[in-house]
């Protein structure tokens, strides 16, 4: 089987391999140009391309981060996700969850700066 004879923008030509009767691969053949397209076009209509759940889902409180996480592993051990989609919920629950554990951390702290206030009020008025 020989190589592809094109040659690419960097200058160098195209290793892969030339369809039989013809001197270019599927890439760069002309006889090719319908099918390239329809591949194209089923690549996108493909059933299992998908991106996850169609539902949006609202993230307030550790419960929703870990069924985000639950859902996300039932997900990918059904195979409905990819593993990149399944690391980036990851990365993002994982972001979720410092926010909330910061907003949790700043709540208290306003509430203790609160009572202090009462309490150096109090003491200021006896």
């Amino acid at each position: 089987m020989s190589e592809c004879r094109f040659i690419k923008s960097d200058e160098t030509i195209c290793k892969a391999n030339a369809i039989q009767g013809d001197s270019y691969c599927f890439w760069h053949s002309e006889r090719m140009k319908k099918k390239r397209e329809q591949a194209v076009v089923d690549g996108g209509n493909s059933p299992k391309r998908s991106y996850g759940r169609d539902d949006e889902i609202q993230i307030a409180d550790t419960k929703d981060v870990l069924l985000l996480i639950e859902q996300t592993v039932n997900d990918i051990r059904q195979n409905k996700i990819s593993t990149r989609t399944a690391n980036a919920v990851g990365y993002l629950a994982g972001i979720a969850l410092k926010a909330i554990q910061q907003n949790e951390f700043d709540k208290r702290l306003e509430v203790i700066e609160y009572a202090l206030n009462i309490k150096k009020s109090i003491e200021k008025s006896r």
